[in-house]
């Protein structure tokens, strides 16, 4: 068995379970609005590293953060009555901002695609 699956696993499962819990139980608006990215464990298992993105601009992310802060304890219980693991990770969130360079990536692409004459004779 390699040896990062059991983090691996147990990222995807409090990925799932954070995902259904920020939609059922938690009652901020801006929260029920994010969408958790990937979650990244320690080896150890004791430290969920939550990567999130939402539609919202800095104040916004700003808002998100400070909600993060007050409902992480939350849903740290909230996980440890649902999950079957020895240990509840400690949680920790962060705007996933990767998503951001692929789409300013594509649009780039895209900006350079329009500005290409068309390839005329070309064998392929």
């Amino acid at each position: 068995m390699p040896q990062g699956s059991r983090p691996a696993r147990v990222g995807d499962l409090i990925r799932e379970e954070l995902s259904v819990l920020l939609q059922r139980e938690v009652r901020n608006p801006d929260l029920q609005r994010v969408t958790l990215t990937h979650v990244r464990m320690s080896k150890d298992l004791q430290h969920a590293h939550v990567l999130y993105t939402a539609t919202a601009d800095q104040e916004g992310r700003r808002a998100l953060v400070r909600a993060f802060q007050k409902t992480g304890p939350y849903l740290k219980r909230l996980l440890g009555r649902q999950l079957r693991l020895r240990y509840v990770p400690e949680l920790s969130f962060e705007y996933d901002e990767s998503v951001e360079r692929q789409d300013r990536v594509a649009q780039l692409f895209a900006e350079i695609a329009a500005t290409r004459p068309p390839d005329e004779g070309h064998d392929g």
